[in-house]
Parts: C-alpha cells; sequence; structure tokens
C-alpha cells in the first residue's frame, strides 16, 4: 500500500473538501498484442494513438501538445476507479475519474517503438466530507479506515506492462 500524507496547507482553512492527488510514475502499456492484427478491435485504436503521440513529440507548440494530449486522453478512454472507506467522515464508498485535461497532468510518450506507450504524472479529484475538515481528523480518518486504498485503471488501449510506483496525498481545500 503506497504511503499515504498531507500535503501541508499554508493556513488553516474551514472547509468539507479534501482533494485527493494520485501520483503515478511510468504507468507502461503494451501495444504488441493489439498492434499484431487488423482483426483485433483495438487495432485502429492503437494505429490513431501511436500517430497523436507521434505528433505530440513532434510538436514545439505547447497550445498544440496540449490539444493533442486531450485528443489522446479522449481516446484512450481512461477512468481512475477510486475505492475507500467513508468511516465517519465520508460520504459513498468509491468513485469514477476521466482522465482529461481538467483531472490530470500527463506526461504521455511511446516507448520500445510504437509496440507501447507510458505516462507520468498526477491525477486528482475531490471527496466532500459530512463535517469541516482538519488534519488531525483527515489523519484519523486514515487511521480508522485505511484511507483511500491504491487506484486502478479501467479503460485504456492495448495491455498492462508495468510501472514504477506511485502514491496517494491528500490537501484540505477551501470551498
Amino acid at each position: 500500500m503506497p504511503a499515504i500524507g498531507a500535503i501541508q496547507p499554508k493556513k488553516m482553512l474551514m472547509s468539507k473538501i479534501a482533494r485527493f492527488t494520485y501520483y503515478v510514475n511510468s504507468y507502461s502499456m503494451d501495444l504488441s498484442f493489439a498492434l499484431e492484427s487488423s482483426d483485433n478491435p483495438e487495432y485502429e485504436q492503437a494505429i490513431q494513438l501511436c500517430q497523436l503521440l507521434k505528433l505530440q513529440a513532434k510538436s514545439r507548440s505547447q497550445k498544440k501538445q496540449l490539444e493533442l494530449q486531450g485528443q489522446i486522453l479522449e481516446l484512450l478512454n481512461f477512468e481512475l476507479d477510486v475505492e475507500y472507506d467513508p468511516g465517519q467522515l465520508f460520504e459513498g464508498t468509491g468513485l469514477a475519474v476521466p482522465l482529461s485535461l481538467s483531472t490530470a497532468t500527463i506526461d504521455l510518450s511511446l516507448e520500445h517503438g510504437d509496440l507501447g506507450y507510458q505516462f507520468s504524472g498526477d491525477i486528482w479529484y475531490e471527496l466532500l466530507a459530512k463535517k469541516n475538515l482538519t488534519e488531525k481528523r483527515m489523519q484519523q480518518w486514515e487511521e480508522t479506515s485505511g484511507g483511500i486504498q491504491l487506484p486502478a485503471f479501467r479503460g485504456g488501449i492495448g495491455e498492462y506492462a508495468g510501472d514504477s510506483g506511485s502514491q496517494i496525498g491528500w490537501e484540505i481545500v477551501s470551498d
């Protein structure tokens, strides 16, 4: 289980919103099976993904790179599946966070020629608490409920090939 820790707030806030950030490092997907045969249902998407990643890598314009990244994330259709024990602090037990430019800052690139891709970056989501949050309440919630479990990805193109680790942090944000 990755370490869960507080991002130190600059001042004491009275808020019911906790923002969690999932830091992922070198999450790799293998495209070789998808590209093996044009009969594979992911074949066309894998070809399109490779083309978009190559265009993004060649682009010198930050605006164009961001536009291409949005198209790539939309094509990948990744969701972060987050599960947690609400304890006495939060509602619900989980949520799905679609990866998009509004929920993630991610570096995407091809690897092993065109046979795979990997990404690293931050994915964030917020939970609304039943009462005002304090660092002490958040730490008690982590200790008694186990906090946020290591999220899993759903979707994507290709097969999971590994990653170089991840962790989850949180901060209390103003309403």
